[in-house]
């Protein structure tokens, strides 16, 4: 079961990576790395070799969920998936 809902698909807009993440809504991004690296899974975000997109990794167990982010919208879904997946109430 895939945890992102934009499943392995880059976009077709330009941007960086560094980009997208300087762009990143803050509290977000922060909270919900933090909230899944305290559930003990590992997030590993990087470049594609082109540098025009976000590569979004989620290590869990032995699973494995990948996402490719090309704009800030895309940036928020897999932030928004993954906190639904890991981020608990209050």
């Amino acid at each position: 079961m895939s945890v992102f809902s934009n499943g392995q698909k880059g976009g077709t807009k330009k941007s960086t990576a560094p980009d997208l993440l300087r762009k990143a809504p803050k509290e977000l991004l922060l909270n919900t790395l933090a909230a899944v690296i305290d559930s003990g899974a590992a997030v590993i975000l990087a470049a594609t070799r082109s540098g025009d997109a976000l590569v979004i990794t989620l290590l869990d167990g032995d699973g494995k969920d990948k996402v490719y982010c090309s704009d800030i919208e895309e940036l928020r879904s897999a932030l928004s998936d993954l906190a639904a997946a890991y981020v608990t109430p209050g």
